[in-house]
């Protein structure tokens, strides 16, 4: 039996929507925002980028948690 191509973990989940949320509240259209976030996280230009603009199918959780604690100012507790 074949595999379905889409499985239940390539879903959007709440924590990647909430830090593309995060991030378009953010960036707001201002190259210099982006290049700020880019500096102060270490991030790669191009895939904070790609991240905000949903380009991501399924992207690293722990980048996505890194961000997400980035623009919150507080560490995910998970419990």
């Amino acid at each position: 039996m074949a595999r379905p191509r889409t499985s239940n973990f390539d879903n959007q989940q709440s924590l990647l929507e909430k830090t593309r949320e995060l991030l378009n509240t953010r960036l707001d259209n201002e190259d210099e925002a982006l290049i700020a976030i880019c500096y102060e996280t270490g991030f790669a230009y191009h895939w904070v980028r790609k991240l905000g603009l949903g380009q991501f199918k399924n992207p690293s959780v722990n980048r996505v948690q890194f961000l997400y604690e980035y623009l919150t100012g507080t560490k995910l507790i998970v419990e």
